[in-house]
């Protein structure tokens, strides 16, 4: 959903003046956000919570293009991502025209592989007296 929410959403009048929640009545209103009818009256006198007015603010005209946004831009990295990918596997596919068991086909060798073996460990040894006696 959204990665941010807008700081200032306005307050309960502007966002139920908007035309998609304009036609909400109160009993409405209070069962879409599980209060009561005095609640939502108490609201509109006083202060509203933020978080009923970011819920509001989401299904209102303002978040749906803001979610809608944010869908296409997240759409649109991804064609782009999508797009580089592709391009690059083109690319290393067409480095090499032969198939890969081609008879003709020149070959590398490989190094061969020589085993090292780990030098030993220096053995130190632990002194005979503690504390100088």
């Amino acid at each position: 959903m959204l990665n941010r929410y807008p700081k200032y959403v306005g307050e309960l009048e502007d966002l139920l003046a908007d035309p998609l929640l304009k036609y909400l009545t109160h009993k409405e209103l209070a069962r879409f956000l599980g209060v009561t009818e005095r609640t939502i009256r108490r609201w509109k006198n006083s202060k509203t919570p933020r978080h009923v007015l970011l819920v509001l603010w989401a299904f209102s005209s303002a978040g749906l293009a803001d979610r809608h946004r944010e869908a296409m831009n997240t759409a649109a990295l991804h064609a782009q991502l999508n797009a580089a990918l592709l391009a690059n596997e083109r690319g290393r596919h067409q480095r090499t025209d032969q198939a890969a068991n081609d008879p003709g086909r020149e070959t590398r060798q490989r190094p061969a592989l020589t085993l090292v073996k780990a030098a030993p460990a220096a053995q130190t040894s632990a002194p005979a007296s503690v504390g100088g006696r």
